[in-house]
């Protein structure tokens, strides 16, 4: 550049701090929502991942001659250690594949992605699934920040952080994050005033001018944040159900929005040896703490090891037990614990890495998925008779009146939580099962008295009896404001007094009800039996568990039975734990969700005429591995959804190119016929391009001097720039002549070489640049 155009060039605007700051605050503010959904363990990591990246990239900048290069090569080479850095394992053959020896990589990705569409909320995040977020997150920052430093375009850089921002609330909407919302949208009206300003400086009036227009975005953005966003449906909490997964389950006891899904799928297929089946748990909640109920989070051990016997204590004498197998085939259901039914002893076929939470019986996995998992469980419950469940006795009393255990099960099963006798839901217990209210909420010994009258068992059948009368109403359509939708106290107080709701409002006032008594209680979520099929394996009969049938119940537990399920919901399904001498303590048939409609008779198929499933097939157990037609075609659906994506992706990324080159060919076209003027604006634009200074107070002959300076052939520039000044200034007709040729060879001239060159063409200047 020659002295003159070194005087008559704008000066070089330096990197923005503050912009840098915004970039990084941006994307920690656009992420961290995600810790509603996953355990916040990985954030520091990533938080560290951004401010590395974004500050080495604003070092960078400050070299004078390809600074823009130096941050993207650095950034990269940062964002590749903090890979290093993350990686839960070893870097040598397991991130960097050696020969010879098995890649790491792999199975770290599918371990994390199978934790990423857990539903269990919050997510207990894992070595495998915090790396992904790390990396993913500092990815994230290298594209923002090369989009706001580099390309200039801090609108489009946005729009990554509003949609990461959002997907929380769409996915599970729990609350509506307005405090984070204001640093993100802070950061992004930043990132748009200093992030699109020209790289030159500005001062007095323009400087003023931007100002004013930041504080103005800025304060709409937060108007928006707190006046407009809460009333948005996915925000207020009653998000459309489209936003919900029909595969996936939140084992707590906010079961509204997978129950009101649109949606229906098949979850599960069962068949069970040795009686009808039975209801499948995925957890329990014991502790009533703050007002709710907690989910249970106790010590696991293998699955090898078993659970351990079933046994009663004797104080009803010797109760017969019932074994049962139960094979279990989940067709959809994305949860990090497994199906299993009450008193299971042992579970065999599943995958590594399966644990039993021995307190209650239940299978767990931190960072598996129990999609397409094939396994057996062996079962052992008690089968009372009728006289032996009506003298099952009270807990033991203490001399102050209170329940105690005698170490039959945990305190937390007793647990009140401060709830007094005279409480609302203790008096409706007293009147469901024909107490003196009077006499319960008085002295200690007339409280043990009135109780001796009715066993446990009797007062357990009048309680779930009395929910399941006309009194009560199925609803999943109940008010939802003030928490209703929910297993609060506040939440059973309410459904008391409108008497309408669905599972988890009569399984959780049930069990509290209960507890009043002196009951021990605690609450199941898992899937009723569901629908039986025509079809029967090796002699049982294969039931269909569908999404629908996700459901809550309460299990109590009776001196010298041990834990029994009972149902008090209506109309969902048999009452469970009620006992008749015609049956001898056998458990009821489970009934369909809708019993008017008639179910088809089950029929022995031979083996032939089910060439995908044989008999030999079945045969075989859970321990290998079958697969359907319809498990084949998802198989391959995932590779395909996953190259839509990033085709569109590619798409994206191509898209200013493309409106560019529609421009630069319209442009040829015109200056191929003579359009002097459509020459110029493109050899303009050719010039933004390749950073040639571009002013509007150059010459012609000026701007021309500069593009040789830049590599163009001299007589190409030669001959754009007469053509210009003969169609500027001469006063006789000018003759056209094609263009398009000085046109092309200027542009090669002028264009970078290597990598600069090709981000150049992928994010043309012309296209935010005048």
């Amino acid at each position: 550049m020659s002295a003159d155009q070194a005087q008559t060039a704008p000066r070089r605007q330096p990197p923005s701090v503050v912009l840098s700051i915004a970039v990084a605050v941006g994307v920690v503010a656009a992420v961290f929502p995600l810790t509603t959904l996953l355990s916040p363990s990985w954030v520091p990591g990533a938080v560290l991942a951004v401010t590395a990246i974004v500050g080495v990239g604003l070092l960078a900048r400050f070299a004078e001659r390809n600074g823009d290069l130096i941050a993207l090569g650095a950034q990269m080479i940062v964002w590749t250690a903090s890979l290093f850095v993350a990686y839960p394992g070893q870097v040598l053959g397991g991130l960097i594949p050696l020969p010879g020896s098995p890649w790491g990589l792999p199975s770290v990705f599918r371990g994390g992605i199978a934790q990423i569409v857990e539903s269990v909320a919050p997510v207990d995040v894992g070595p495998a699934l915090a790396f992904l977020l790390i990396a993913a997150t500092g990815l994230i920052a290298l594209a923002v920040d090369q989009l706001t430093g580099t390309a200039r375009v801090p609108v489009v850089a946005s729009l990554p952080l509003i949609l990461i921002f959002v997907l929380p609330q769409l996915a599970v909407p729990r609350g509506s994050h307005l405090l984070h919302a204001v640093p993100l949208a802070v950061a992004i009206v930043t990132m748009i005033a200093l992030g699109g300003m020209p790289r030159h400086r500005i001062t007095g009036q323009s400087r003023r001018r931007v100002t004013a227009v930041t504080a103005g975005i800025a304060a709409v953005a937060i108007i928006a944040a707190f006046v407009i966003a809460p009333r948005l449906p996915f925000v207020s909490g009653d998000s459309p159900a489209f936003f919900a997964r029909g595969s996936s389950v939140d084992v707590s006891l906010d079961l509204g929005d997978d129950l009101r899904r649109n949606t229906n799928v098949e979850v599960m297929r069962v068949r069970t040896e040795g009686g009808a089946a039975p209801y499948l748990r995925l957890a329990t909640h014991t502790a009533f703490e703050g007002g709710r109920w907690h989910l249970d989070d106790g010590p696991l051990e293998s699955l090898a090891q078993g659970f351990g016997a079933v046994s009663t204590t004797g104080e009803v004498g010797e109760v017969e037990l019932s074994s049962q197998i139960t094979h279990v085939e989940i067709v959809d259901l994305d949860a990090a614990r497994l199906p299993v039914p009450a008193n299971a002893l042992s579970v065999s076929g599943a995958s590594a890495g399966w644990q039993g939470q021995i307190d209650n019986r239940t299978v767990r996995g931190d960072g598996l998925s129990s999609r397409d998992e094939v396994y057996s469980v062996h079962a052992s419950s008690p089968q009372p008779t009728l006289e032996q469940a009506q003298a099952s006795p009270w807990p033991a009393m203490s001399p102050s009146g209170d329940p105690v255990t005698n170490g039959l099960v945990s305190e937390d099963t007793l647990s009140l939580d401060g709830l007094a006798p005279d409480h609302p839901i203790a008096l409706a217990a007293y009147e469901a099962i024909g107490l003196d209210a009077d006499v319960m909420t008085g002295s200690a010994g007339n409280r043990a008295a009135a109780l001796a009258s009715i066993s446990p068992y009797d007062a357990l059948v009048a309680l779930e009896q009395w929910f399941r009368s006309d009194a009560f109403t199925y609803s999943l359509s109940t008010p939802l404001e003030g928490g209703f939708d929910s297993s609060s106290v506040d939440a059973m107080e309410a459904f008391l007094e409108v008497r309408e709701g669905y599972c988890v409002h009569f399984a959780s006032t049930f069990a509290i009800m209960a507890r009043s008594l002196g009951i021990p209680t605690r609450v199941a979520v898992g899937y009723l039996p569901g629908a039986v099929t025509d079809r029967v394996i090796d002699g049982n009969v294969e039931t269909t568990v569908e999404s629908d049938q996700l459901h809550a119940w309460p299990e109590v537990y009776l001196v010298g039975i041990g834990w029994t399920a009972f149902d008090p919901t209506p109309g969902v399904a048999n009452a469970q734990g009620q006992i008749t001498d015609s049956d001898n303590g056998a458990a009821p048939e489970p009934a369909e969700p809708e019993p008017e409609e008639e179910q088809p008779q089950p029929e022995e198929t031979p083996a032939e005429d089910e060439p995908a499933e044989s008999n030999e097939d079945e045969t075989s157990g859970p321990e290998e591995d079958t697969v359907a037609d319809d498990d084949t075609a998802a198989t391959w659906s995932v590779p395909w959804r996953t190259i839509i994506v990033i085709a569109l992706a590619i798409l994206l990324l191509a898209l200013p190119a493309g409106v560019r080159l529609g421009i630069r060919v319209s442009h040829v076209r015109r200056a191929r016929r003579g359009d002097i003027g459509a020459a110029w604006r493109e050899l303009r634009n050719s010039a933004i391009d390749a950073y040639v200074i571009v002013t509007a107070t150059d010459s012609p002959r000026a701007f021309g001097e500069r593009l040789t300076t830049a590599g163009a052939p001299e007589e190409a520039v030669s001959a754009l720039v007469t053509s210009i000044e003969h169609a500027s200034f001469a006063s006789h007709h000018v003759v056209l002549e094609d263009l398009s040729g000085p046109l092309t060879d200027v542009r090669k001239g002028i264009r970078r070489p290597g990598m600069r060159g090709v981000i150049d063409a992928m994010l043309p200047r012309s296209l935010r640049r005048r």
